[in-house]
């Protein structure tokens, strides 16, 4: 950073960052911990842990200690600028690897999850957008009524402020946005960048002449089209908003309620008979384990493995796995740990012959442009680094038939297929039984135009990404051992039902006959290595697809369903733990199904509604 503006930078983030680096009296240590009385335990401490600590330490008669595996950042700018974003440059995420996965090559792959006060927040890129108003109605069709769109959408608006683009910016990159469907007044801070690359209006123009609508906003339930994306970026300092500073540094000073353990890692569920009461936890580096006791309850937010894994460790799960491993059953859960989905994806790289300069490779690629971006953005908070560094601004998304014709034989191919038999051998029949719920939902959405598939991202330099974005293809979660420093197993299944496979074909091809309409054939894009604009076989792309796309967008979830027991459920609709009292999930697990977006809104609102529900059994008992 130039020195001439590191006094700037720090006196504008300060407001927002709240000293990142500093110690609240809220940041506790164990001794101090262990001698205070709690009325709620939060394990883990992300995006909803956090957000559920904020709004029940409103009462200051409420006690909260959050405990967190990771350490509060550093405020590394990588971190906080989205310019300066490097995922190698950040330390906090989990050290946990994939079983290989038999249908992309037998590869194995990082597990990306979030380790620090924040979560994922703190590392992710910032995406942010509501998943389609399909979605939700899923959801609430399997059971999770409590996840309708009607319920979640006030809180999803509490949960944010919208910064508006300035309307002549707006006007000259295609943004649009509808204010009525945004919050004014809540801690995440959600804006656009105020820059985009001038290539992104080929890309755009080349959507249109490919059959797309733009979006009137990507946030309004019907985000299927052409895009700008909403970020988790504050509009005025242009650094990022994550969990820590919008449920924590902004409140810490004046709640001596709302405690943080960070650096420790819970163990064990403490349960008497079938009443939760605490929680075993010892420092993440190693050390002797502790107890601390929950008057009311003890709240799960660690994230769908970390959650899963630490139900079946304290004997609540699947019968089978936990007599296998001498743990003692305290509640048969099937569904603990089944279930689980993420959004797999691949890079199509590119060569251009005439390429539109600047574009995001420039930051990487010219040392000149990458140090007058950054210039300018600790000058007067604009340019290139306003946007997340290797991304460009705008997304493609888009139903089946948008992206094939042959939708309807794609589906007819899946509704002949037995499910039981695309699950894990042994698979319990509760579980099969809302595995078979699920792919009605997910076929119907196939069929119709309101849910999206697939999603395209051209980055305006030499990539497009391309994603699955409902999967029929489910994994498993399971313990190894009754050791709780040992890893978990985790096997995304990425691919295994063949539809799967076709669908990415099929967006593979959405991605190509973008990139060949008039607006962007000017450039003259030629797929580079492993693709290629001559190869055309379906086979040949699937072997192609099978050797690079990967299993995960960072998203895993679903491990522990909101739905009900005879279909392999593992919360109800109050996101209570079957059999067990004083116990809640309050994380990205309970959702039955993957959302056909980035998680962040959906969880936040999500979040503010589980507080609520917490604070209204205690008003009403």
């Amino acid at each position: 950073m130039p020195l001439r503006y590191i006094a700037a930078f720090y006196a504008l983030a300060y407001s927002v960052v709240a000293l990142r680096a500093s110690r609240h009296a809220t940041q506790v240590r164990r001794l101090d911990a262990n001698s205070t009385k709690y009325d709620f335990v939060i394990v883990g401490g992300g995006l909803t842990g956090l957000t559920v600590a904020d709004r029940l330490t409103e009462d200051p008669s409420v006690r909260v200690l959050v405990i967190e595996a990771g350490p509060f950042d550093e405020g590394q700018r990588a971190v906080l600028v989205p310019g300066a974003f490097d995922q190698s440059e950040i330390p906090y995420y989990w050290n946990l690897t994939s079983e290989p996965q038999t249908s992309l090559g037998n590869r194995s792959f990082s597990v990306p999850m979030g380790k620090a006060v924040g979560g994922g927040t703190v590392g992710n890129a910032m995406v942010f957008f509501r998943a389609a108003k399909g979605d939700y109605d899923s959801w609430e069709a399997l059971g999770a009524t409590s996840l309708a769109y009607d319920t979640l959408l006030p809180y999803m608006k509490k949960s944010e402020s919208f910064t508006a683009p300035e309307q002549s910016f707006a006007e000259k990159g295609n943004v649009s946005w509808d204010e009525s469907n945004h919050g004014s007044t809540g801690p995440v801070q959600i804006s656009y960048p105020n820059y985009f690359y001038p290539g992104s209006a080929n890309w755009w123009n080349a959507a249109l002449e490919t059959g797309f609508d733009s979006a009137a906003d990507i946030n309004n339930g019907n985000p299927i089209g052409i895009s700008w994306f909403t970020t988790t970026v504050n509009a005025t300092s242009r650094t990022r908003s994550d969990a820590r500073i919008n449920h924590y540094d902004i409140v810490a000073k004046t709640r001596p309620n709302y405690h943080i353990l960070a650096d420790h890692t819970v163990t064990k569920i403490i349960l008497e008979g079938n009443k939760t009461v605490g929680v075993d936890y010892q420092p993440t580096a190693g050390g002797n384990s502790s107890q601390i006791h929950a008057t009311k309850e003890v709240l799960l937010g660690a994230g769908a493995i970390q959650t899963t894994k630490l139900l079946q460790l304290s004997g609540i799960g699947p019968r089978s796995l936990l007599e296998s491993l001498s743990i003692a059953v305290v509640s048969d859960l099937p569904g603990v740990g089944a279930n689980l989905q993420d959004q797999p994806n691949g890079v199509v790289p590119y060569t251009f012959q005439d390429q539109i300069n600047p574009n995001a490779d420039d930051l990487i690629s010219n040392a000149t442009f990458d140090t007058e971006q950054e210039d300018l953005y600790y000058a007067k908070r604009e340019g290139a680094w306003t946007i997340t560094r290797s991304f460009g601004e705008t997304v493609a998304l888009f139903s089946l038939c948008d992206a094939t014709a042959d939708c309807q034989g794609m589906i007819a191919t899946a509704r002949e297929e037995d499910p039981a038999a695309l699950l894990p051998a042994g698979t319990d029949a509760t579980v099969v039984a809302g595995y078979k719920a699920q792919r009605e939902q997910v076929l119907e959405q196939y069929a119709g135009d309101n849910v999206p598939i697939g999603m395209i991202h051209w980055t305006t330099g030499g990539e497009a990404i391309v994603w699955l974005q409902r999967p029929l293809s489910r994994g498993l979660v399971q313990i190894q051992s009754n050791n709780a420093l040992d890893n978990p197993l985790v096997d995304y299944r990425t691919l295994t039902d063949p539809v799967d496979l076709d669908i990415a074909v099929a967006n593979v091809l959405k991605n190509r006959q973008i990139m060949q309409a008039p607006s962007m054939a000017v450039l003259g894009p030629s797929e580079s290595y492993p693709y290629g604009n001559n190869i055309t076989d379906k086979d040949q792309l699937k072997s192609i697809i099978t050797s690079n796309f990967g299993p995960t967008t960072g998203h895993v979830c679903c491990t522990a369903a909101m739905v009900p027991l005879d279909k392999g459920g593992v919360v109800d609709t109050e996101w209570k733990v079957y059999g067990i009292s004083s116990l809640r999930v309050i994380d990205i697990s309970t959702l039955p199904m993957i959302s056909s977006s980035t998680p962040m809104a959906t969880l936040y609102g999500m979040a503010e509604k589980i507080a609520d529900v917490i604070k209204e059994t205690y008003t009403t008992a």
